[in-house]
């Protein structure tokens, strides 16, 4: 991708990693921190793509907040779902990447007010993937 509207995460928080990154928090250079979470994956090419939503339209941010700068994610762990949901108010978008952490990715809109199943967001990996697929072509955002 070289387009403007790149950009390359300055900041990413592993959460969840099964041989590659599932979950994540990622900030931007503009200080805007969101919550990544895998819903494709092209196991020939190795790409991904992700849903990501702004961590504000999180239900549990106050406390995600706290956690992040108390980096204590592993003594949090079972509280992490239940904080995780979307707010009803909310902006999802999404992202294609080889890697999350390394790649310059373009977060695209795609779509407002979204209600999701709770294993999308916050899911067993692969059990997430497959209820992904249930929701969306998740590959026709990205033609190329």
């Amino acid at each position: 991708m070289n387009n403007e509207n790149d950009m390359k995460f300055i900041n990413t928080i592993t959460i969840d990693w099964y041989d590659n990154v599932l979950k994540s928090l990622c900030k931007d250079d503009n200080g805007i921190t969101y919550y990544c979470s895998i819903v494709a994956m092209d196991a020939n090419t190795n790409e991904k793509i992700y849903l990501c939503v702004n961590i504000e339209y999180l239900k549990g941010y106050d406390e995600l907040k706290i956690i992040i700068q108390n980096d204590s994610f592993k003594e949090n762990w079972s509280q992490l779902s239940k904080l995780i949901k979307l707010k009803k108010n909310n902006e999802t978008y999404l992202l294609k990447a080889n890697d999350i952490i390394r790649d310059e990715v373009n977060l695209i809109s795609y779509k407002n007010d979204m209600v999701l199943p709770a294993k999308v967001l916050w899911g067993e990996y692969p059990d997430n993937l497959e209820q992904a697929t249930k929701i969306e072509d998740w590959w026709i955002y990205f033609p190329n």
